[in-house]
């Protein structure tokens, strides 16, 4: 049997860009958003406590290469832009010393909140006064466990060909026997009609 413990966390609605190269997020940015900020969070206590290739491995889920043998960011933010990038996506220290805005405040809250509760792991796996090398082990296993839970976290995913077909569908779907509200009929719409910042 199985040990993994199942987490849904509903439904995501993507549609292809032009060129195939790249996902829209119509419906799942926050979602995306939050696994994005724990993955680093997760990432950066991984290299304070001197696993680098964990670390490293981490952040492929966060930034990898494009066909231009680039390095991308997966998640491209349009609102926390280049905050997000900086302070969260990027590894090592930021290039710029960014001052968030109110909406970033709630993104670095967020990132503080989980690298501390990933900390607080390591805290108590210490307290319990291993020899060090069965610690570190510990504190590895432990720190290997959150990331295979981040990223076997279960979703729908419904990728559409077309940006008209994707808001048919979250339309749609967030109906489900009642009116959407018209604020989120108008927050839907604008969000169509606004050309993409980064394509």
């Amino acid at each position: 049997t199985s040990d993994k413990i199942d987490h849904f966390i509903g439904s995501m609605v993507l549609y292809t860009s032009k060129n195939g190269q790249n996902l829209f997020v119509v419906d799942g940015q926050q979602r995306l958003t939050t696994i994005t900020i724990f993955l680093a969070a997760l990432r950066d206590v991984l290299t304070e406590v001197g696993e680098p290739l964990l670390a490293k491995g981490v952040q492929g889920f966060i930034e990898r290469q494009d066909v231009n043998a680039e390095n991308r960011y997966v998640l491209l933010t349009e609102t926390s832009y280049p905050y997000f990038q900086e302070h969260i996506q990027k590894q090592g220290a930021a290039d710029l010393e960014l001052k968030p805005s109110e909406e970033e405040k709630g993104t670095q809250s967020a990132y503080r909140f989980a690298q501390e509760g990933f900390q607080d792991y390591v805290q108590q796996i210490r307290a319990r006064g291993f020899l060090a090398s069965r610690q570190k082990s510990a504190i590895k296993t432990r720190l290997e466990g959150f990331r295979d839970a981040l990223l076997s976290l279960d979703v729908i995913v419904i990728q559409l060909e077309s940006e008209d077909e994707a808001y048919v569908v979250f339309e749609t779907l967030n109906t489900r026997g009642k009116a959407l509200e018209p604020k989120d009929l108008i927050k839907n719409l604008l969000t169509k009609l606004l050309p993409a910042k980064s394509a």
